[in-house]
């Protein structure tokens, strides 16, 4: 039976035998008597009391049958560390062998460093025993103690598994496209792993692994730049001017200097310090620390290359100082309308959530039958929806919002609202309202993997009279909630004596089969009556039919030289594709002229009025055109000249690269001119035009220039062949003229770059980036385009035989009568139509 004794070291309570407690009593006091002399102490002699309290804590926990401190235990403890007498010994034996001071003090260390492997090494057997197992470090954690634990695992430092974590789930999508969506997936694994990995409090440290810190005695703005110093072991001096010279990279030095601020901790205590260091913990070393700093001269003056490198430094530590002075009394009052915020926006989400799953459940389990919902668009998907993703998506979208109004309450509040259970169970509650709501989610999408089409011709008989092509509506009261909102027919000729519609029925499904199944459940009628042929203006679905994205594709073959009209309906509803370049025609009046199918030039108006050749160029030249938003394309910013001009003796170029705003005109000639006027003298002066190679570069030489004045400069080329066209910035331009069948011309379009280009050209290759808006007119054999972002490209009114087109984004892509569309690639809200 032994008496034990309840101790207090540095706030941790420990039971310790009374034995155990005289010795570690004197060993504690032997340290206080030999620290006494030096400066600060008494903050030396805690730290100390800190580390042992951390041993003998750690080891408890890792022994649970013994709670109580033994004589062994503090045994253990002052051979790990070393006694006083050990090291007065090892000073002793460094002042007599002063002739040998570098070779006494090798040997005196190398003596250290192996009993401590020993030792270390010992422990690492004990605890090394059996297959090594992941678990969460909860005592060194930040968040779950997830990446506490994997650094553990690896024997490493956790400060690098934060950062690397931090860079793939926040630096590396943004960089690499292509890996945008792995962010979630480690967002995701953090969280899987934290429910997978089983806790731990007695996990002990590697005191040899190296540990970084931020070092606070020799910081200038933080302590990042001398804390990676000390951790490898290279001057100060580099490191800063590393981060000083990464700020001409794009910023990336001053992104990862705050992320290396956020993550490391502040080196504070003698421990830490030495762990920097990647220094044992002895008595030895603390000595060691203390005499290096002392010895530190703080009023040494510094040499000029040293205070240079450190100005920026110092001047960014000066403004956070001078910014923090000044937000110091705003920080309550910011905290409370953050809060206030954040407060109002949560409860407007969360009303919008709820009566949004609200209406879900309605729509899903309400009321079927009502004349509302037979005629609405949600009949169509409300036999598809499992109603367990309307929970799901409610979890998903529902909790967030809710977090956020705690987050509100509590910056109003100042106080902390909820346990750590209560957030982990939210968390959970989201995570898996986002997996159920994938789950299902993608087993609605597998209704759309496949496609499937049936094609169906039928013929009419030619009537006798005029026949006239007419459309029928076929919309009920619900406008507009039918699976597809217009239909389209194509005009074709051809040698037959009768009419000819060929339908080309479309859908999607899980399988190949069940999307032809899908296709013919779309309803369309196509009747004749007398000599008007009559279309329907919309599909329908047949009862119980599900959305599986159904579209129908028609073509009527009308014989050739046989006259027919067209109703207004019919022109605006159904066909709406005829161009009228050569005649003096309103698209309104359209049903009062009759039109035939010519073998050799497609559609023609027997009765229009024509235009003249003068006036079908200039309506070319000029090319007015509204898109499908209602906007013109304005012309007439090529009209017009400036006060000011000039004449460049520019020549033997075929290429043309425009950088900035201009409004240029490139047009075909026989020799080579260029001019450029203004209203501006100023913007004429700083014009660069020169010619590179074979290409005629326009730029401004000041491109960041905020005193040029606000006229346009307009620019006119004249060039015998056009071989590249790139455009940049916001430049309006116009190319006209070149007519060479043989030619390949290869055009890129970036940023707000808009352009009417009119080419007949062989092959026409076109990247378009940004926000670039582009009609295109004229001929091309073939035609490659790739459309990124919110471009819109217009090629109706040219004749292209093979067309490879690539849409990404909101991009935008419109194509004519296209022979052969060799591939069509969307993403996005992306789409190519094509008439």
């Amino acid at each position: 039976m032994k008496k034990t004794i309840q101790i207090n070291i540095a706030g941790v309570v420990f039971n310790i035998e009374e034995d155990a407690y005289d010795k570690l009593s004197n060993y504690l006091r032997a340290i206080q008597q030999y620290f006494s002399s030096y400066e600060g102490s008494q903050e030396i002699v805690s730290d100390i009391e800190a580390r042992i309290a951390e041993k003998f804590w750690t080891k408890d926990k890792s022994d649970i049958s013994s709670q109580v401190i033994t004589l062994e235990g503090v045994n253990d403890l002052i051979k790990s560390m070393g006694s006083v007498a050990d090291f007065e010994a090892f000073q002793e034996e460094e002042d007599l062998k002063s002739s040998a001071h570098t070779k006494a003090e090798s040997k005196g260390f190398a003596g250290t460093t192996t009993e401590e492997k020993t030792t270390l090494g010992g422990e690492q057997a004990t605890t090394s025993a059996g297959p090594k197992r992941l678990y969460r470090d909860v005592k060194r954690k930040a968040l779950g103690g997830v990446l506490a634990g994997l650094a553990h695992y690896f024997n490493m430092d956790v400060v690098w598994i934060r950062i690397i974590f931090l860079l793939i789930f926040l630096g590396v999508p943004p960089l690499i496209d292509e890996l945008a969506p792995f962010s979630g997936f480690v967002f995701l694994g953090y969280f899987v792993c934290w429910l997978v990995f089983p806790p731990s409090t007695t996990l002990t440290e590697d005191e040899k692994i190296k540990k970084f810190y931020r070092d606070n005695d020799n910081k200038v703005v933080s302590g990042v730049a001398s804390g990676l110093a000390a951790y490898f072991g290279v001057d100060v001096t580099v490191i800063r001017l590393l981060f000083v010279l990464s700020v001409l990279l794009f910023g990336t030095g001053v992104l990862a200097y705050i992320i290396l601020w956020i993550v490391a901790p502040k080196a504070q205590t003698l421990t830490q310090k030495m762990e920097m260091k990647g220094e044992p913990v002895t008595l030895s070393n603390i000595e060691t620390n203390i005499k290096e700093g002392l010895k530190v001269d703080k009023s040494a003056p510094e040499n000029a290359v040293t205070k240079i490198l450190l100005f920026p430094f110092r001047l960014v530590a000066v403004v956070i100082k001078g910014i923090g002075e000044i937000l110091k009394n705003l920080g309550p009052v910011v905290r409370v309308l953050v809060g206030i915020f954040l407060m109002l926006f949560a409860l407007a989400m969360l009303v919008a959530v709820v009566a949004s799953i609200a209406a879900f459940f309605g729509v899903v389990t309400g009321f079927e039958g009502s004349d509302f919902f037979e005629h609405s668009p949600f009949r169509m998907f409300a036999g598809d929806i499992n109603p367990m993703i309307g929970f799901f998506a409610f979890l998903a979208s529902f909790t967030p919002f809710l977090a956020l109004l705690f987050v509100g309450l509590i910056l109003m509040t100042n106080r902390r609202i909820g346990t750590r259970n209560f957030w982990i169970s939210l968390l959970g509650l989201w995570l898996i309202g986002l997996m159920g709501t994938g789950i299902l989610a993608t087993k609605y999408a597998l209704n759309f993997q496949k496609k499937g089409k049936f094609e169906v011709t039928k013929n009419f008989p030619l009537p006798t009279r005029t026949l006239l092509l007419d459309s029928d509506n076929n919309r009920d009261d619900f406008d507009g909630f039918q699976a597809r909102e217009r239909v389209s027919v194509e005009l074709e000729g051809y040698d037959g004596n009768d009419l000819k519609l060929e339908q080309r029925f479309e859908a999607q499904g899980r399988t190949k089969a069940d999307a032809e199944k899908n296709a013919k459940s779309v309803l369309y009628d196509v009747k004749q009556k007398d000599s008007v042929l009559i279309f329907d203006q919309e599909i329908k679905l047949a009862d119980n039919a599900r959305f599986r994205g159904q579209d129908l594709y028609m073509t009527l073959y009308i014989p050739y030289d046989k006259p027919f009209k067209l109703t207004r309906r019919f022109y605006y509803e159904i066909f709406n594709r005829w161009h009228n370049d050569n005649y003096d025609v309103n698209n309104d009046d359209a049903d009062k002229y009759t039109f035939v199918m010519k073998r050799d030039s497609g559609m023609i108006c027997r009765d229009c009025p024509k235009l003249s050749q003068e006036e079908r160029e200039a309506l070319r030249n000029r090319g007015d055109h509204y898109d499908e938003d209602g906007n013109s394309f304005d012309m007439e910013v090529f009209e017009g000249k400036g006060q000011f001009e000039k004449k460049f003796d520019e020549r033997n170029f075929s290429k043309i690269d425009v950088g900035g705003a201009f409004i240029v005109t490139v047009r075909q000639g026989e020799s080579f001119n260029v001019s450029a006027d203004s209203d501006s003298q100023d913007n004429i002066d700083d014009l660069d035009i020169d010619v590179k190679g074979e290409t005629l570069e326009i730029e401004y030489r000041d491109k960041f220039s905020f005193s040029r004045r606000n006229e346009r400069t307009r620019i006119i080329i004249t060039m015998p062949k056009l071989e590249g066209l790139d455009l940049s910035g916001a430049s309006t331009v116009k190319v006209i003229g070149f007519k060479d069948k043989n030619q390949d011309i290869d055009i890129s379009l970036t940023g707000a770059v808009k352009a009417a280009i009119d080419v007949d050209a062989r092959n026409v290759n076109l990247d378009a980036t940004g926000a670039a808006n582009a009609e295109f007119r004229g001929s091309a054999d073939r035609m490659e385009i790739d459309a990124t972002g919110a471009c819109h490209i217009d090629a109706r009114k040219m004749e292209i035989n093979d067309v490879k087109a690539e849409a990404t984004g909101a991009s935008h892509v419109e194509l004519g009568r296209v022979k052969n569309l060799n591939s069509s690639n969307t993403s996005g809200a992306s789409k190519i139509t094509r008439e």
